[in-house]
């Protein structure tokens, strides 16, 4: 059976670069890819690429095929991360329920702030190199790692 990957999207202003090479990479290796955002409806992308995800985030856990869990969780990035999904109330749940189960877990650029708002991030992180990424890992505790992205 193929792996089940979740990749999470902000509702906007998200990433082609790291959205659409991740999805297609794990397509092509076999993997049954899903694309949910906060509310499942087209998004607008940094370079205003429009984009629809398969579903809305709420609904994480009623894809068909896919069990209780996934076998990894991945959130991207873009500069609507910060609004859409750092304060979201159920992406910190499904990354630490997935977590705990031993599933991996990741973040790109702005998505690794989701990781660390779930407190499931130890050690250090690297993100984008601005004062609200910058902040919200120093609020958890987390070391900036020397290989920070900008953007």
């Amino acid at each position: 059976m193929p792996s089940t990957v979740l990749l999470v999207m902000p509702r906007n202003q998200f990433s082609e670069e790291e959205l659409f090479p991740l999805r297609d990479g794990l397509q092509e290796a076999g993997c049954r890819v899903f694309t949910l955002s906060r509310t499942g409806k087209e998004a607008t992308g940094m370079n205003k690429t429009k984009f629809t995800p398969e579903g809305m985030l709420a609904d994480w856990n009623k894809q068909e095929g896919v069990g209780m869990k996934y076998d990894a969780v991945i959130v991207t990035g873009g500069k609507g991360a910060p609004k859409s999904l750092w304060t979201d109330d159920i992406l910190p749940q499904i990354l630490t329920d997935h977590a705990r189960a031993g599933k991996t877990v990741a973040g790109i650029g702005f998505g690794v702030g989701s990781l660390a708002q779930a407190n499931i991030l130890t050690g250090e992180a690297s993100g984008p190199n601005t004062p609200e990424f910058i902040q919200l890992l120093d609020d958890a505790m987390i070391a900036r790692s020397v290989e920070t992205i900008t953007g």
